[in-house]
């Protein structure tokens, strides 16, 4: 796990991205029917209109730096269970923090979709 965030912190600041030794970024991908299409690079350096951090295994927080109108968030286990829930509006708050201190040691997956169906994303990150 230490050699992932490692990397990924290494890959930002490569990038000219400013991260903390202690948080890791989340590889948002598209899933291919919603924002860029089938065939999209996940490793495309883009402006994203969304980013989501995991902050000492206490929380994720997403930034959203465009409107993207109502959202909803889903994170669950890779076995598909439902740990956390929410929708937003993104025209009228940019930042959610979703808790995630009291989910076990696992991988989950957080899905951030937009009603609309131009927003459709998904990554994964692990508790330890």
């Amino acid at each position: 796990m230490r050699t992932k965030i490692y990397f990924l912190v290494f890959i930002m600041l490569s990038f000219g991205g400013i991260v903390y030794a202690s948080d890791a970024p989340i590889d948002l991908k598209n899933d291919g029917n919603g924002e860029g299409g089938p065939g999209v690079n996940p490793r495309r350096i883009a402006l994203p209109p969304i980013t989501a951090t995991l902050t000492d295994n206490n929380s994720v927080e997403v930034t959203f730096t465009a409107n993207a109108g109502l959202v909803d968030i889903v994170v669950k286990d890779i076995n598909g269970t439902v740990y956390y829930e929410s929708s937003i509006n993104t025209s009228q708050s940019k930042i959610l923090s979703v808790d995630v201190n009291t989910l076990p040691a696992d991988t989950y997956i957080i899905t951030i979709k937009n009603r609309t169906g131009t927003l459709n994303k998904y990554g994964s990150f692990e508790i330890d």
